[in-house]
């Protein structure tokens, strides 16, 4: 035990310092507030560089002799106040900031400011960037794209480029005739100039923050409908309209549920879907008026898009469309609230999701996702969801799981205590209140609060202000007259034991006895404790697994729930599983606990549920390694686990199955590739072989494929992957490459990464593909080739990027280098991701043997055992 306490505390101190050299505070002054930007851009696509004009209207509170706004890798060439006044100009690249100093006073009011400037058009998804593409022809095609959030609006105009410095916006773009032009709002006017040239202007936006602020330029066209008189659309690269119809069928359902919810209509007069070519580190962005996703998590192949995928567009779709009201008709006032963006967004596209395509079982599939915000927030690493943010580098740290899936599971925790309609009544009047405003998470409760009488304050900011996992045990006295006591106990779940008392939450908490009757409602206090009466028999805490907490069971009671495991509905079978892998994990009971219950779950059980059971087969067996000698034993438990389901299920759809059993079949296929099983991967090479992939299931099929090639089937995917003009099919057979497991085939991927082969949006996501089972050569070839990286992610993504290829790794060397990389190369502020990975890493090696023990053992005795 003092081992682990003593690991625990290296990684909490491992982590420390990087959050102390980050706290230096940068923000811009509130003396001077903007009101409006008049901004006429002029791109240079070819040569990469664009010109700028911006005239913004701002107002001084006071006098003063600077004015200090945001700018980054820009290049001023005039500089004028109310087109009289020539300030000095210097700037602070460290802080991003330009500051005016005048010769005397500015006075207070209203003024403009006029900067001329020039800047770059990126390679990598920041600020104004450019993507390449390939035509169906086999010519060359480049668009041009914004990515502004969190803060790299300053990369695209001189500006107040914080989130609570909201104003209105006028752009004019001067770009090629021949080229599409989109932004927020819609085109108010377009005028044909020399040179093969076009000036167009849109209409003026409403008030709004920069990060949301959209252009992109391109050979585009569009497929549209009305919805409710607002015109939405899509927008792709020329050719690829059809493909778009699944999309802008999803906006066309999402919009009017999310009217309704919201009970505040949408408030633009356009909504724009525009696909980017490529791919980026991220999938989507809530652009206002004028959302952006790279195509690849956008169109639909008929013929090679699988399920997963789709009902991620859909899901992504209701996400984005979400925030046009959380979190740019209502935004931040700064950083440190921005799960009110991204948590919100991450619930309602559940919320929405669910009553519109309830099949999906949403809620079901999202516990999938909170399980990756649950392991990292039982770490000394993890943090509050509002955790305060010192500067816009902080900012881009807190992109991660805390703030949106433990965001939209704690509001998914609320709505469920308070009450749906209570819950809606709050956040309808909190839209009403702030529209084109910005505000904190204590007015949101207030709103709730007010519209529903029910308290959450306390409730909310437990969860919301500290970090961590609550751990609730429930245990029960004797029954009598069909009635047995239950006590609640909350303590505090951690991967690693901790030297320190518990967090204390006040946890509402719901029990639901299988016998039958209505679910007890109990809230632990500040005693950590609560207490009522359930039938007696079987029970269930955390029905339908909308709490934020983990449950430990008395053996007994847990005994109960396997032996009735079949009877639980399949959010509670998901419920249950996930906490035993958890509490097997750290060491709280037998990793083989699981196993065991997997080993009772009916063939016919839903297949989120066999899913998760497939994956973690998969999981355990990279636990294992190529050299353990019980390998062997536990790959012969798992196939046999397995085989049967996948036989049941087969390669290829069939008719009147559920949409999820695509998900299933290849998850199955994952696992199964994983587990090297022979009969499976010929049978895999074999529909390859005969063009007999079921195209919902080909990413799989693919992967599978690729994993076990021989030289000869690799160069026939190759020449496939060089072939094809489809960045969906480009993207699947070049995953597929990645995923070989011949380290010599693995060193040609790597070699193939910085090609005119491979586009390269998609060379990070191909050396992160071989690092899955050859870390230390994908780390190897990343590091000598660090400025091929830098030009293809944004400035953040790129300086975590090595640490992540090792991060996976089970090998006590590898965590050694990942402590290196971590101090060596990545700058402190964003070393929040590198230090979570290191923790997990130390987490897993650190319990990798103890598990395996439990896992051996139950294999064993359970052969014996037949």
């Amino acid at each position: 035990m003092k081992r682990w306490s003593f690991a625990a505390l290296m990684a909490l101190l491992l982590a420390l310092p990087a959050a102390a050299q980050t706290e230096r505070e940068v923000r811009l002054s509130e003396n001077a507030r903007p009101t409006h930007y008049d901004l006429t851009v002029t791109p240079n696509i070819e040569a990469l560089t664009f010109t700028g004009q911006v005239n913004i209207d701002l107002t001084l509170a006071e006098a003063s002799n600077e004015i200090t706004l945001n700018a980054a890798n820009l290049a001023f060439t005039r500089v004028r106040l109310d087109e009289r006044n020539t300030p000095q100009v210097s700037f602070n690249e460290e802080d991003q900031t330009a500051t005016f100093t005048f010769s005397r006073p500015v006075t207070a009011g209203a003024h403009r400011l006029s900067i001329a400037y020039t800047g770059t058009i990126n390679t990598g998804a920041f600020g104004l960037f450019a993507q390449d593409y390939e035509n169906d022809d086999g010519s060359e095609g480049r668009m041009l794209a914004t990515q502004f959030e969190a803060a790299d609006f300053r990369r695209f105009a001189p500006s107040f480029d914080e989130p609570s410095f909201k104003a209105t916006f006028d752009l004019t773009v001067v770009a090629p005739a021949n080229l599409v032009v989109v932004s927020n709002m819609p085109e108010a006017s377009s005028q044909a100039i020399a040179g093969g040239l076009k000036r167009t202007r849109f209409a003026t936006t409403p008030l709004m923050s920069t990060y949301p602020v959209f252009l992109a330029v391109g050979d585009l066209e569009r497929i549209s409908q009305d919805v409710d008189g607002v015109l939405v659309s899509v927008y792709t690269r020329r050719g690829l309209t059809e493909q778009a119809r699944f999309g802008l069928q999803a906006a066309v359902e999402t919009l009017p549920w999310l009217n309704t919810y919201f009970g505040v209509p949408y408030p633009l007069p356009k909504l724009d879907i525009v696909a980017i070519p490529g791919a980026g580190d991220f999938a989507a962005m809530e652009n206002w008026g004028a959302i952006s996703y790279f195509e690849t998590y956008l169109l639909v192949d008929e013929q090679t898009t699988s399920e997963a995928l789709r009902q991620f567009i859909y899901t992504t779709m209701a996400h984005e469309i979400g925030h046009m009201w959380f979190g740019d008709l209502v935004t931040p006032v700064w950083w440190d609230d921005i799960w009110l963006n991204e948590g919100f967004a991450s619930w309602i596209e559940n919320r929405g999701s669910d009553e519109l395509k309830p099949e999906w079982r949403l809620w079901d599939q999202a516990q999938g996702a909170l399980q990756g915000a649950m392991i990292q927030d039982a770490r000394p690493t993890s943090h509050p969801i509002i955790v305060p943010i010192a500067n816009v580098d902080q900012a881009e740290q807190a992109f991660d799981a805390i703030t949106y899936q433990k965001g939209f599971a704690v509001v998914r925790m609320l709505e469920n205590h308070v009450g749906a309609d209570g819950f809606r009544a709050g956040v309808q009047a909190y839209m009403r209140q702030y529209a084109n405003q910005n505000t904190r998470s204590v007015q949101l409760w207030e709103s709730i609060e007010a519209a529903s009488g029910q308290p959450v304050r306390q409730i909310a900011d437990d969860f919301t202000r500290q970090p961590g996992v609550p751990l609730i045990t429930a245990e029960t006295g004797r029954c009598r007259g069909g009635q047995m006591p239950v006590t609640l106990r909350q303590g505090e779940f951690t991967s690693l034991p901790v030297d320190r008392r518990p967090l204390l939450w006040h946890v509402p908490v719901t029990i639901q006895s299988l016998s039958g009757g209505a679910p007890v409602h109990l809230l632990t206090g500040d005693d950590r404790t609560a207490s009522g009466s359930i039938a007696c028999g079987a029970y269930v805490v955390n029905p339908g697994q909308v709490g934020y907490y983990r449950t430990r069971y008395p053996h007994a009671a847990f005994d109960q729930l396997g032996q009735n495991f079949a009877r639980l509905d399949a959010a509670d079978q998901l419920g249950l599983l996930y906490d035993t892998r958890a509490l097997g994990r750290a060491g709280a009971v037998s990793a083989a606990d699981f196993f065991a219950l997997a080993s009772r779950t009916p063939q016919t059980a839903d297949p989120n549920v066999w899913a998760l059971i497939a994956g973690e087969l998969s999981n355990a067996d990279f636990l294992y390694g190529d050299n353990d000698p019980r390998r062997e034993r536990y790959r012969t438990f798992a196939r046999g686990l397995l085989n049967p389901v996948f036989a049941r299920v087969g390669w290829s759809r069939q008719q009147g199955e559920s949409d999820n059993t695509s998900i299933l079949r290849a998850a199955l296929i994952n696992a199964l590739s994983q587990l090297e099983d022979p009969v499976f991967e010929a049978e895999a090479l074999r529909r390859y072989n005969a063009g007999e992939i079921d195209g919902r299931v080909r990413g799989a099929v693919m992967g599978a494929v690729g994993a076990s090639a021989s030289p000869e089937t690799f160069d026939r995917i190759l020449a496939s992957a060089r072939a094809s003009t489809s960045q969906l099919e480009k993207r699947t057979l070049f995953n597929s490459l990645a995923a070989t497991r011949d380290r010599a085939l693995a060193q040609r991927v790597l070699d193939l990464a910085f090609t005119e082969d491979v586009p390269a949006a998609f060379s990070p996501g191909l050396i992160g593909g071989v690092a899955n089972h050859y870390p230390e050569l994908a780390y190897d070839y990343a590091a000598a080739h660090r400025a091929e990286i830098a030009a293809r992610l944004d400035p953040d993504t790129a300086a975590t990027f090595l640490p992540g290829l090792i991060s996976g790794s089970n090998d006590p060397a590898m965590l050694r280098r990942l402590r290196e990389t971590i101090d060596r190369d990545v700058p402190a502020t964003s070393r929040r991701q590198p230090e979570a990975q290191y923790a997990g890493m130390n987490e897993r090696i650190t319990t990798r043997e103890r598990r395996l023990n439990d896992i051996s053992a139950w294999v064993t005795s359970r052969g014996r055992s037949r």
